[in-house]
């Protein structure tokens, strides 16, 4: 199947005075033209930086219209929103094992000379699964499914599927964004009250997800809201990747486990040990930095700008 071209000028620049039926327009068209951008590069080497940057395009405009739906055709934001997670999981085994092989890379990098060879033989496992997540990505931009999608949004880029009657559609965006980012503020800070003393690695991955959604969110206010906007979105991004490495660290450590016990031999479990240790410390570290990054991000002057979003 050929590459689908969607033929459009360049991405918008909004400004201020922007209505939010021209937001949604923009915001649906970047994701789409970044999903074309990248299109013919993983089909033709499924290259790290490409599959990042497509993963997060998908998950950025799902947050996006999670954030917008109450202005949008709620059908349509379900439908769309069920196909991008289609996508973002496909594309996500393969981002995975590649946050997982760069990880366990750089340790590999440190460790004595003789715990090399058998360092790498275990963690070249990855490339194997690698291969058969590009193998399903592959099938997938071949599909019909992938391609209803971006004709999909194509189409909605140059007519946004606006709530039926609800005047903010041709509002002035700025009067609309602090209640909707409100909404994920609201979300990440109900998410971190439930969390207790000593939460558990689930429970900080789901605040993490819910960090990731007030950032996506916070940047969608950026071209009008301006710099509070992109205070916020900092914040968030922060804690995310304080998080995230709490669980890569953890993700490692249950890999590395199994890939032991599927050994069986002495060196690897010996190499396996150590690499396990070092996992440890790097959890236990971005553990003890979350709450930092969390009580940075709650900081009221950074939510001013939302309307009756604070607490």
């Amino acid at each position: 199947m050929t590459t689908l071209v969607v033929e459009r000028p360049g991405i918008d620049h909004l400004g201020r005075d922007c209505t939010v039926r021209e937001l949604v327009a923009s915001v649906i068209r970047t994701a789409t033209a970044e999903l074309m951008t990248r299109e013919s590069a993983l089909r033709e080497n499924g290259d790290p930086e490409d599959v990042h940057k497509t993963r997060v395009a998908t998950r950025r405009l799902r947050a996006q219209l999670r954030t917008l739906r109450p202005v949008l055709q709620r059908p349509w934001v379900d439908d769309v929103n069920r196909e991008l997670k289609w996508l973002a999981a496909v594309l996500g085994r393969i981002r995975d094992a590649d946050v997982l092989f760069e990880a366990l890379q750089r340790q590999v990098r440190t460790l004595p000379e003789a715990d090399v060879a058998p360092a790498r033989a275990l963690i070249a496992r990855l490339l194997t699964a690698r291969e058969a997540a590009n193998a399903d990505l592959l099938v997938a931009l071949q599909s019909d499914r992938y391609r209803a999608l971006v004709v999909r949004l194509d189409a909605a880029g140059d007519a946004p599927p606006m709530g039926a009657g609800d005047g903010r559609a041709d509002a002035a965006a700025r009067s609309v964004l602090p209640s909707l980012v409100a909404q994920p503020w609201r979300g990440l800070h109900k998410r971190v009250r439930a969390l207790g003393g000593d939460p558990s690695d689930e429970s900080l991955h789901e605040v993490r997800k819910r960090a990731k959604k007030l950032r996506y969110s916070s940047e969608t206010a950026v071209p009008v809201m301006g710099k509070p906007a992109k205070r916020l979105a900092t914040a968030a991004e922060r804690l995310q990747s304080v998080l995230g490495e709490v669980h890569d660290a953890a993700t490692a450590e249950t890999w590395l486990r199994h890939e032991i016990l599927a050994d069986g031999g002495l060196s690897v479990a010996l190499v396996g040990g150590e690499l396990i240790e070092r996992e440890r410390r790097r959890h236990q570290a971005n553990r003890k930095r979350w709450p930092k990054a969390w009580k940075k991000a709650q900081k009221k002057s950074l939510r001013r700008w939302l309307h009756g979003g604070g607490h």
